[in-house]
């Protein structure tokens, strides 16, 4: 998903009025107003994120604002040349993402947007309150073939009489589901996203646009 939100402002209005030499110095810090800006929205969805999600991994939250990321924001950062700032959650690099990063991009977008998520092949893993789960409420990595090599836990679908699933047997005779294969899920539109973006950039634009312009004035050269 990308966050495009438009940034109107005087400062065209504004440039009207310097100076050939100052007025060379916008576009410079125009872009960093807009990096600035965006990474004070991305911050701030990651403090939403915090407080929306139930137990968000770090990854997660990360693939929103790295307080310790080259430029903390997932995106593309604006140039002088280009005066474009975007959020793209879960972004690496420029235009790229892997399998989990792609991840992170999804759980934003169905968060944010709502509406129903399919499985990339049969069936989705969902645990059940039986399942071992880590601290942040999620099947390990590698729980579901962990869980198949045991010789007391078996895979079962509909043609074996009982909903598909992942099932240990008990000492009793019975047996016990452990995760469900849901063919969707259903979600609410829960997160924000656009609307935090949005109101950071009502209120932020314009004082880091006035901070770049100061700091390029005092270094710009007279011609």
């Amino acid at each position: 998903m990308v966050a495009k939100i438009s940034v109107k402002s005087n400062v065209r209005r504004f440039t009207k009025k310097l100076p050939l030499y100052l007025r060379e110095q916008v576009p410079f810090a125009t872009s960093v107003a807009l990096n600035e800006t965006a990474k004070k929205a991305a911050k701030a969805q990651r403090a939403q994120a915090q407080r929306i999600f139930d137990r968000p991994t770090p990854f997660l939250l990360n693939g929103i604002y790295s307080p310790r990321g080259r430029g903390s924001f997932r995106g593309k950062r604006s140039t002088k040349r280009d005066l474009k700032a975007v959020l793209i959650p879960g972004l690496k690099g420029r235009n790229r993402f892997d399998d989990a990063s792609a991840r992170i991009n999804e759980v934003i977008r169905i968060q944010t947007q709502g509406g129903t998520r399919l499985p990339k092949k049969r069936a989705l893993v969902v645990p059940t309150s039986s399942a071992r789960l880590n601290r942040y409420g999620n099947l390990t990595r590698n729980r579901v073939q962990t869980l198949l090599n045991r010789s007391d836990v078996f895979s079962a679908g509909r043609g074996q009489g009982l909903p598909p699933g992942i099932y240990k047997r008990q000492r009793n005779g019975g047996l016990r589901m452990l995760i469900a294969y849901e063919p969707s899920a259903s979600y609410d539109r829960e997160y924000p996203y656009y609307r935090i973006a949005r109101g950071v950039v009502r209120s932020q634009f314009d004082k880091e646009f006035r901070k770049a312009f100061k700091k390029a004035v005092r270094t710009a050269k007279i011609k």
